[in-house]
C-alpha cells in the first residue's frame, strides 16, 4: 500500500500508469501532496514533517526499525522567458527500509517497542501512524517484515532485468509488480542518473545480511542509463538554446 505521510490525516493514495513519449511506461501519483517550496529551507521542512509520521518499531536487530520505505520527490521547475524554455527535473529521495531474516529480527516479542502501522510495502513519504487492534503483537511486525521483504526482491529483480542483455527472451522490466518499482521506474530505467549509499554492519553475525546488500549494490553499479536534459521550448530551438543544452 502507498500512504501519504505530507496529508495531515491517514491517506491511502494510488499509483498511476502513463506512456511517455517513446512509448515506455511511467509511474505518477496524483493523488500525493504537492507543496511548493521557495528556498531549500522549505523542502527540508516539509521533509521533516513527513518524517515525524513514519512508522517504526523496535525489532531484536534494530530499535528504531524501519517499517517501511520512504520516497521523498523533489521535482524542480527553471524557467527563461527570454528564450520561451522551460527545464524540469525530479530528484527522488529513497530510504529503503532493510531486509530481515525474521529469525533473527522478530526472535522474541517487542511490545510497547516504538509506533506501528497494519503494514506497507511501500509508501509517497513512508507510513503515517495507524491504530491497529492488534497493536503489540508479533504477527503485526512478520506481516510488515514480509512485505518489506517482497517489495525489495522485486526491486532487485527489476535490477537484474535491466542489467541483462537486450537480446535476452526475459528481457521483461517487471516494474508492474511492487509499488515500490512502479514508483521508481523512471530512476533505474529512465533518463536518470542513481546514486545508491549501503549501509551495512561489521559485525560477524550480520555477515550474511552485509554480503547480501553489498552484492546488490555491485549489481545496481551495472545499470547503464543516458540521461538527457527535459527542456520545453514554445518556439523553434535557437542556436542558444541548443548550445545550452
Amino acid at each position: 500500500r502507498t500512504r501519504d505521510l505530507l496529508s495531515p490525516y491517514v491517506a491511502q493514495v494510488d499509483i498511476h500508469e502513463v506512456m511517455d513519449n517513446q512509448g515506455l511506461p511511467s509511474f505518477h501519483c496524483p493523488d500525493a501532496a504537492r507543496i511548493a517550496a521557495r528556498c531549500p529551507q522549505d523542502a527540508l521542512e516539509v521533509l521533516y514533517e513527513g518524517l515525524e509520521r513514519r512508522e517504526t518499531a523496535r525489532t531484536d536487530m534494530n530499535h528504531s526499525s524501519s517499517r517501511s520505505h520512504l520516497i521523498f520527490t523533489l521535482t524542480i521547475e527553471q524557467s527563461d522567458d527570454a528564450v520561451k524554455a522551460t527545464i524540469r527535473g525530479r530528484l527522488h529521495l529513497v530510504d529503503l527500509a532493510g531486509s530481515e531474516r525474521l529469525k533473527r529480527s522478530m526472535a522474541s516479542v517487542c511490545t510497547g517497542g516504538g509506533r506501528r502501522g497494519s503494514g506497507s510495502a511501500s509508501s509517497r513519504a513512508g507510513s503515517p501512524r495507524l491504530p491497529s487492534p492488534r497493536d503489540g503483537q508479533p504477527r503485526d511486525q512478520r506481516r510488515e517484515a514480509g512485505a518489506i521483504n517482497k517489495s525489495l526482491m522485486h526491486l532487485a529483480l527489476v535490477i537484474q532485468r535491466l542489467t541483462q542483455s537486450s537480446g535476452c527472451k526475459l528481457r521483461h522490466i517487471p516494474y508492474r509488480d511492487s509499488m515500490l518499482t512502479r514508483l521508481l521506474a523512471d530512476s533505474f530505467g529512465g533518463s536518470s542518473k542513481t546514486c545508491l549509499i549501503i549501509t551495512c554492519s561489521s559485525l560477524s553475525q550480520d555477515r550474511d545480511e552485509t554480503v547480501g546488500a553489498l552484492e546488490f549494490g555491485k549489481r545496481v553499479g551495472l545499470v547503464k542509463n543516458a540521461a538527457e536534459i527535459n527542456i520545453e521550448v514554445q518556439q523553434e530551438i535557437s542556436d542558444v538554446v541548443r548550445a545550452l543544452v
